[in-house]
């Protein structure tokens, strides 16, 4: 699991990134009308043609922390 401020590894983009929000998502089914909700981290990625604007992208926690990785300099690639 991950904080706001934390950097992380994309082991998919090969990119670097840095956590900037954590919200909760609420979803209502269409099928029951029942209520979930699912976290998320908005995530700003160094080097992304998506973020360059300061947009971000957004990783459900459920599947972020398998694709995300703590950011480690001695094992990640520096992309610049």
């Amino acid at each position: 699991m991950f904080n706001t401020g934390d950097l992380v590894y994309d082991q998919r983009l090969n990119l670097i990134g840095m956590v900037m929000r954590i919200e909760e998502k609420s979803i209502v089914s269409a099928f029951d009308g029942s209520k979930t909700s699912e976290g998320w981290y908005h995530v700003l990625l160094f080097g992304d043609e998506w973020c360059k604007e300061g947009k971000t992208r957004g990783y459900v926690m459920t599947y972020a922390n398998d694709i995300l990785e703590s950011y480690n300099p001695n094992i990640h690639p520096v992309p610049f």
